[in-house]
């Protein structure tokens, strides 16, 4: 397996959820969207193959707090690599207005920017049909309008035409939960039926983790059922088998070291910190808002608890 060194993003968007840290490959796109050098960055984006790597590329060109002058030029370039990049950037800074933000709340302006920016993803689908690296934005602009049809219609879509690309999947996990469309019970079956859909060898038993995340933000004794515990170690199971390919195979790992500390199984989860190098994220693919990381994060104590008890 090749080795990741995961760092922090800087100048990145407040109200981010997912994919806020940075390895050396994305820094070096970063840096060429910020230089200048867009078709240095418009040659590594058109390389990939990978759908997880791919989704998360955008992800890092996407990424933007105060847009750098050179990277506003390449959004407004009618490459489809910048359309895809600019049209997820738009999404994002739309949330700033939405009622889930600390930014300026303006209801109005957010329906307007997300009809937009679905319009665009709309055609920009149609231009590709078999690409669905950004249809993780796509199904969050449908929950957001309150389609919970439209969500799952957008992730049966992408399903069919890049099953690989586990980030849709786990947003999928969100449309399903409590938190929106549906329930507990019905979120963990809704994971169980993903995993003989999606491809081997991209961690997706991890999908129950994130399930029971999901569901432990209202009820936290989740962690204490034996079922729960089971399924981790399940997943702990079945990904070892697979393999760890990738910077999706490093996400896995993270989802899988921290789960396992949620059920006290420090050892098991040593084995995958130890090889997570880099700065810890606040949870174990994202950050918190409001920089209190370093406060309140469950990731780095799961850690400082599992290297400690090897």
């Amino acid at each position: 397996m090749t080795e990741m060194h995961f760092t922090k993003r800087t100048n990145n968007l407040a109200n981010l959820e997912y994919l806020f840290i940075d390895n050396e490959q994305a820094k070096t796109l970063r840096n060429n969207l910020l230089n200048g050098r867009h078709q240095e960055a418009e040659n590594f984006l058109n390389t990939l193959t990978d759908t997880n790597d791919r989704h998360y590329y955008f992800e890092a060109a996407a990424d933007w707090n105060k847009t750098p002058a050179k990277v506003q030029e390449w959004f407004t370039s009618q490459s489809r690599p910048a359309q895809i990049a600019s049209t997820i950037h738009r999404t994002k800074q739309a949330w700033n207005y939405s009622d889930w933000t600390y930014g300026s709340k303006d209801p109005e302006k957010f329906r307007s920017e997300i009809n937009a920016c679905n319009e665009q993803f709309t055609l920009l689908a149609t231009l590709n049909p078999r690409d669905a690296s950004f249809y993780y934005w796509r199904i969050w602009i449908a929950r957001a309008l309150y389609r919970a049809d439209l969500s799952r219609e957008l992730f049966d879509e992408a399903l069919s035409r890049e099953p690989g690309c586990k980030a849709n999947a786990s947003n999928s996990l969100f449309t399903e939960s409590s938190w929106w469309f549906g329930s507990p019970n019905g979120l963990a079956e809704h994971a169980r039926s993903l995993i003989p859909r999606l491809p081997a060898k991209i961690g997706a038993h991890t999908l129950l983790i994130e399930a029971h995340k999901l569901n432990s933000t209202s009820s936290p004794e989740v962690w204490l059922d034996p079922g729960v515990k089971g399924d981790i170690i399940e997943a702990n199971d079945q990904c070892i088998r697979e393999g760890f390919q990738g910077v999706n195979g490093q996400r896995s790992r993270h989802w899988l070291a921290w789960g396992l500390s949620k059920i006290h199984e420090y050892q098991r989860a040593a084995e995958h910190f130890e090889v997570l190098l880099g700065n810890a994220p606040a949870e174990p693919w994202g950050s918190m808002r409001f920089g209190l990381d370093r406060i309140f994060s469950s990731y780095k104590s799961a850690k400082k608890k599992s290297i400690g008890a090897k």
